[in-house]
């Protein structure tokens, strides 16, 4: 394995994954040691994914390079150094990481190489479902929803256009039904503004299936029953207590979790099935003696630090703070990785700097998640959140999420370009372009 050409004569910072914690992470350590450290970020893919978006890729609502943005453009004019690499393996204690070109060694490690859709080990879900977690992810989708339109409109076999027209969303989180929302009214435009002649909008089924007793959980009884309201006004079926035991090409096999001990299944015919029922850690290999929680993600103390290894830090959905009694867990949410990312950055300064002078022990900063308020798009002019101990909805949360949201990406231009995007959607039918 070839070992990393440069040398680096200030301590060596590297960052894992160009995700919300990793670039968050990386411009935080900018801000904060200016010139006194050499900054890596190495990355399978050369763009900043925008995921809380990637719905609107899918339904049409955005193309594809507005929700990227270059690492190289974000951290221009600064001396981080970006590498395209697949990270193989994190070696701990020999403090290297081994990619698929070579070994880069490091002083203080940042791990937030994000997750990846959870199958559960259902069968059928791996072979069978769409998923929603990259941009070809959000590609591939599109593509089924206009191709499955297309053809339904092109075959008079009643069979074969019921089960083309028929869409399946398994996952009832504020993806799967920002996604949900957003596919109906993709599907009914499509469906409207270029095959009115030859397809009716009662022959389109889509279903929306929830393993609990109500929807978005994380919400408030008063965004959950507004979520409800609006999935039953677009005419969407609702599938709640129920659990996807088998997946196949033609639909899903479900069993009612209602009630106690119920043990009868039955099956829903789909053309298209989409699977946003969870994620988990995407993590390398690994060597040394750190900890696993159950549900694979790295154990973390308060300040951050991946356990029993001072000088390495996990955030994001690749880690994990073990909570006190009482407390409900750390959100998996951009917001929650954006606030590690300053407690990450802050405490590796401090130890830099507290190296540089021996005299002083450094303080690190423990970290506690403060929620800034939780906003869910509900459509087009809909969305609600929670906010400051108040439920609100309409029209004024739409322009504040698509604010909020603008306001994450880093460039004027990218912003801009969002902007138009969506002023030219209120005017126009959706872009339907296969690519």
């Amino acid at each position: 394995m070839k070992q990393d050409k440069y040398t680096h004569k200030k301590p060596h910072i590297l960052v894992i994954g160009a995700g919300f914690g990793g670039v968050y992470t990386a411009r935080y350590l900018v801000h904060e040691l200016h010139d006194e450290a050499d900054i890596t970020i190495i990355s399978r893919d050369n763009y900043f994914l925008f995921t809380p978006l990637l719905h609107e890729v899918a339904t049409g609502g955005l193309s594809n390079r507005s929700v990227t943005e270059p690492i190289a453009e974000i951290f221009r004019g600064t001396d981080v150094r970006f590498v395209q690499n697949e990270v193989h393996s994190l070696d701990f204690e020999g403090k290297t990481v081994e990619t698929d070109m070579r070994a880069f060694s490091y002083d203080y490690l940042v791990v937030s190489s994000g997750a990846e859709t959870n199958t559960y080990d259902i069968p059928g879900v791996a072979e069978f479902t769409l998923k929603l977690k990259t941009l070809p992810d959000a590609v591939a989708l599109r593509k089924r929803i206009i191709e499955s339109i297309k053809t339904a409109s092109h075959t008079d076999d009643q069979n074969e256009r019921k089960n083309l027209l028929s869409f399946i969303i398994v996952g009832a989180g504020p993806t799967g039904v920002e996604l949900t929302i957003e596919l109906a009214e993709f599907i009914f435009q499509v469906a409207k503004s270029y095959y009115a002649s030859a397809l009716s909008a009662h022959e389109i089924s889509i279903t929306l299936i929830a393993s609990g007793n109500d929807l978005v959980p994380q919400f408030s009884p008063e965004v959950r029953a507004k979520a409800l309201s609006v999935l039953r006004e677009k005419g969407i079926e609702i599938l709640l207590n129920t659990a996807v035991i088998r997946v196949s090409a033609i639909g899903v096999d479900m069993r009612d979790n209602s009630k106690i001990g119920a043990a009868k299944t039955r099956f829903l015919p789909a053309g298209t099935i989409v699977w946003v029922a969870g994620v988990e850690a995407s993590l390398p290999e690994m060597k040394g003696k750190m900890r696993l929680h159950k549900n694979g993600r790295l154990m973390v103390n308060d300040f951050l630090q991946v356990e029993g290894y001072a000088d390495c830090f996990a955030l994001g959905d690749a880690a994990i703070l073990p909570t006190r009694d009482g407390e409900p867990p750390i959100p998996q949410l951009a917001q929650s990785a954006v606030q590690e990312a300053r407690i990450v950055a802050k405490n590796i300064s401090v130890l830099i700097k507290g190296e540089q002078d021996r005299t002083t022990f450094p303080n690190l900063t423990s970290f506690t998640y403060k929620s800034k308020g939780m906003l869910i798009s509900l459509g087009s002019w809909q969305a609600a959140g929670d906010m400051f101990g108040m439920h609100p909805s309409g029209r004024l949360m739409w322009f504040l999420w698509r604010t909020i949201y603008l306001f994450k990406f880093n460039s004027w231009r990218k912003r801009l370009s969002i902007v138009f995007e969506w002023t030219i959607n209120i005017f126009t039918p959706r872009d339907i372009s296969e690519i």
